[in-house]
């Protein structure tokens, strides 16, 4: 019984294609360096083996070879192979394993060739290959650096474009020069075994075949070998030893059609037992890149796990070799453009945006969008839409149409309505649910919200706020730093300062990049609080013994340190906020906030400018106020989340209002007066919590 499968439908032998395709360039390639020209024959024989044009093999090789035979090449080469192997040499020269802000114009010419003439990819993933199977065409440093690029980029490109054919040799050609002891482990294991397995799948193969041909069902069956890099993966992924890993041992199956695809399913099972959990569907449901396949997990004889793959055979040349399927495959002598166009859309997402900024965002986008695990997620109308692991309804919601995502207010996953920052997760059914008019939320903005993931949404959010009136952006922005100020309580604020530290010439600037999202009002309030924090002037030395000092106070008072101090309960201060010091009469020096109501009355002389450092682990009371939704359970989620925080709580109250919201006032043990801000963002973020605010002293002291 055969163990590899044969070729259904190439029009000719690979070796032939090949040949025919260098033909012109046979005698370039002969005068060439000898390990060049056989990297070169190799890359070309890799896409003659599925199939593309001539142009994309003589590419191939030409750029595998020396740098005086390629020029020579070059000269004897058609215009499209020229274009292509300039394509190429563009698309492999950028550092891909550093994709910084400062080569984002770099990375916009590139992804412009990739869309532009999508067989610059082939030529690229194809002619790492033989770079890193010869180990002595480049120096140790060179491939680290190639099979580091290779694993970040090349192979999860060829996953991206479905050509799986090329996507394992890549994994584990790079798996073998970056953790080359887990690779020869692996490969170990699975050399001591391979006489044993191999008898076990011709057993399987020879019964699995007998018993779709009763069924009158027509099939190829072969056992398929599994690749080291996608072992180590699944180990890692479901975090089990080499040995429990179901497919080492896999069969796949190969059928004429869909239905017989359904039969086959029904054959495997009625012959071993399924084991849960195991099997996917994804003819019904398939991957975001067009895979297409039954998947299922039995008991095989003796009991030994057996991993089975049914498709047809259309399904197999798109799964091993993605969009150069569409090569092959015609309609009419048309190519299937629809299917071509849905293949390389994400290329296209990453070159929607043109306005100011956004080039500086697409380093990012590749990160967030393209070079990251993918999520599966369905459409009410059972469209799949594909998205990076962690993105959210809003990035669902983008990723269907820009005016879905202005217009979005709220969402339902399987049915249910979820917040909008959900994570969505494979295999979820999502609907949004939209407006009548766009009005995409500012919070939508703020990182530390989780709304947006995806560096596509987060831009087009921030285009439709440059696009609102100035004005507006100016008022809002207003709004949201005196909201800030007061959260703090800063009562004069130096925003002239703050303004010009940030690159804004005025402050109306500063208001309008909050107002649009470009600055967050947190960065202005941390801002703010290292701003009016005071230094403290020379003034007379206290009548204090330097004997008599405690440094475990931190009080500095006219350059003298270890003075005792205590912070006065009107007003709480902690460290960070902007203090002064009272001098009382026998308490030793008592710290204000600079702000505090009670220093009004109090004898002016004895105020005294001081420089507070307590010990780090020191902690300080606070008092904050929230107005919240009267809800049950808002108080249990208000305490939670101060004890995730890391503060300590001594008191907490709450009492409900006429108008359906409550009142709960907390006191609080913080470190910094940065903890207490943390602290109030994170309340804020509560569902129901519509304000919290930093007071002096709870009602009723």
């Amino acid at each position: 019984m055969p163990v590899n499968p044969e070729t259904p439908t190439t029009t000719a032998d690979p070796s032939a294609r090949m040949e025919a395709a260098l033909a012109s360039l046979a005698p370039v390639i002969a005068e060439a360096d000898p390990s060049a020209a056989n990297r070169a024959r190799h890359a070309a024989r890799i896409l003659a083996e599925i199939d593309v044009d001539a142009p994309s093999i003589r590419a191939a090789a030409i750029v595998l070879l020396d740098e005086d035979a390629r020029g020579t090449a070059l000269e004897r080469s058609d215009e499209q192979t020229r274009s292509v192997v300039e394509g190429t040499m563009r698309l492999l020269a950028l550092e891909w394993q550093h994709l910084e802000r400062h080569q984002t114009e770099h990375l916009r010419q590139m992804f412009l060739v990739m869309a532009k003439d999508l067989r610059t990819v082939f030529v690229a993933l194809a002619t790492r290959i033989p770079l890193l199977r010869d180990r002595t065409a480049l120096d140790d440093e060179e491939r680290h650096r190639l099979a580091l690029a290779t694993r970040e980029v090349f192979a999860p490109l060829a996953g991206r474009l479905g050509i799986w054919h090329l996507k394992w040799q890549l994994e584990d050609l790079a798996m073998r020069e970056l953790e080359p002891d887990v690779y020869q482990r692996v490969k170990a294991f699975l050399a001591e075994k391979r006489s044993d397995r191999s008898r076990y799948l011709e057993g399987v193969v020879e019964h699995l075949s007998q018993a779709l041909a009763d069924a009158g069902i027509r099939a190829k069956v072969y056992g398929r070998p599994k690749h080291i890099a996608s072992i180590v993966k699944k180990m890692r992924r479901k975090n089990v030893p080499l040995e429990e890993i179901y497919d080492m041992l896999a069969v796949r199956v190969i059928v004429d059609d869909v239905p017989a695809c359904y039969a086959a399913l029904g054959v495997v099972h009625g012959l071993w037992e399924p084991i849960p959990g195991e099997f996917d569907d994804y003819i019904a449901r398939p991957k975001g890149n067009d895979y297409r396949s039954l998947h299922t997990a039995v008991r095989g004889p003796k009991g030994r796990a057996v991993e089975i793959q049914i498709r047809t055979w259309e399904m197999h040349e798109r799964a091993e070799y993605g969009v150069a399927a569409h090569w092959r495959y015609k309609e009419g002598g048309a190519f299937r453009k629809k299917a071509l166009a849905d293949k390389i859309d994400w290329l296209r997402r990453l070159l929607e945006w043109r306005d100011e900024g956004a080039s500086d965002d697409l380093a990012e986008a590749l990160r967030s969008d393209v070079f990251r695990d993918q999520v599966y997620v369905l459409t009410p109308a059972g469209e799949i839409v594909d998205l990076p692991e962690g993105a959210t309804c809003v990035d669902f919601a983008y990723r269907i149409h820009t005016e879905v995502g202005h217009r979005c207010r709220g969402a339902k996953v399987n049915g249910r309505i979820v917040p909008l920052n959900t994570p969505l997760e494979t295999g979820d059914r999502v609907e949004i649910l939209t407006g009548k008019h766009p009005s995409p939320s500012r919070d939508w903005l703020n990182p530390d919200l989780g709304y947006v993931k995806t560096a596509s949404a987060r831009q087009k959010i921030r285009q439709f706020f440059r696009a609102v009136d100035r004005d507006q952006a100016i008022e809002d922005g207003r709004a949201l730093v005196a909201r800030e100020c007061e959260r703090l309580a800063i009562t004069d604020p130096p925003l002239e300062d703050i303004a010009l530290d940030l690159g804004y010439d005025e402050v109306e600037g500063l208001y309008a990049a909050v107002g649009f999202g470009d600055v967050r009002p947190g960065q202005v309030g941390a801002r703010l609080l290292e701003a009016t924090r005071t230094e403290p002037a020379p003034i007379p030395a206290v009548s204090e013994s330097p004997r008599r000092r405690k440094r475990s106070e931190g009080v500095v008072v006219g350059g003298i340190d270890g003075v005792l101090g205590h912070p006065a309960r009107c007003c709480s201060p902690v460290p960070g906020d902007d203090v002064v010091g009272y001098v009382t009469r026998g308490r030793g020096l008592s710290i204000h906030r600079r702000d505090c109501p009670n220093l009004a009355h109090r004898e002016p002389e004895r105020i005294v400018e001081v420089d507070w450092r307590p010990k780090e682990a020191t902690r300080h009371t606070i008092h904050l106020r929230l107005e919240c939704i009267d809800r049950p359970g808002v108080l249990r989620d208000v305490l939670d989340a101060v004890v995730r925080e890391g503060a300590r709580l001594p008191q907490a109250r709450g009492e409900s209002v006429a108008d359906g919201t409550a009142v709960i006032e907390l006191t609080v043990d913080v470190r910094s007066a940065a903890d207490a801000t943390r602290l109030l963002d994170r309340l804020e973020r509560l569902p129901y919590v519509l304000h919290a605010v930093r007071i002096a002293q709870p009602a009723g002291h």
